[in-house]
């Protein structure tokens, strides 16, 4: 999971959609909007990488979890 800056809490499912929680943890709820289908999700020691987004070979890098940076990895 990762921690939102404005309190909420980023997970992904086993169906490779996101789910967002407002009560630390207790439910999740998906995502609205266009968000790309995604592998999972990593801890690094600077932030947090997203593998298999678009369920190819893309990348995403967070240093905060909010603003990610999308690259394509072959």
């Amino acid at each position: 999971m990762v921690p939102l800056l404005d309190g909420r809490l980023l997970a992904v499912g086993l169906d490779h959609r996101w789910y967002l929680s407002e009560d630390d943890g207790r439910t999740f709820s998906q995502a609205d909007g266009s968000l790309p289908q995604i592998g999972r999700i990593v801890r690094a020691p600077s932030g947090y990488v997203a593998y298999d987004l678009f369920g190819s070979h893309w990348t995403a890098f967070s240093a905060d979890g909010s603003t990610w940076r999308k690259l394509q990895v072959y």
